[in-house]
């Protein structure tokens, strides 16, 4: 059986929910932010190796995905891309920055993000056309 990375937005869920009843609740929401970002980057990846006929290029693969999107002619592409961005920023600082502090609402909003993405990868008129 194959993996679904919408799981991961599943999990963020959770993880917003039962992180309030939690000692260690910024835990749960960098985790949730995190999963968040990687379910809807893992689709976005299979989605353009699809429209390559290959795999994304090992190296940086996040600004791979992230260009293939934003250089592509479509409206509905474009945003993605950089909503694609937008999350990856944050879940960089949900992995990486200690100083940063995260609260239910942010994970709750990120979450949100990457569930308008979900929507926007199944719209039909969806088109990577990227030559980048």
């Amino acid at each position: 059986m194959i993996f679904k990375w919408s799981e991961y937005i599943e999990l963020s869920e959770q993880l917003i929910n039962n992180g309030e009843s939690s000692d260690i609740k910024s835990a749960y929401y960098r985790t949730s932010i995190s999963r968040s970002y990687y379910g809807v980057y893992c689709i976005a990846k299979d989605k353009v190796e699809e429209y390559l006929g290959d795999k994304v290029p090992k190296g940086d693969s996040h600004t791979f995905v992230h260009d293939k999107f934003n250089y592509s002619s479509g409206r509905i592409a474009k945003k993605i891309g950089l909503d694609l961005q937008r999350l990856h920023i944050e879940r960089k600082k949900a992995d990486y920055d200690a100083s940063e502090i995260f609260e239910k609402e942010q994970a709750k909003t990120i979450l949100k993000q990457a569930k308008s993405l979900l929507k926007l990868y199944n719209d039909p008129n969806l088109k990577i056309d990227s030559r980048h």
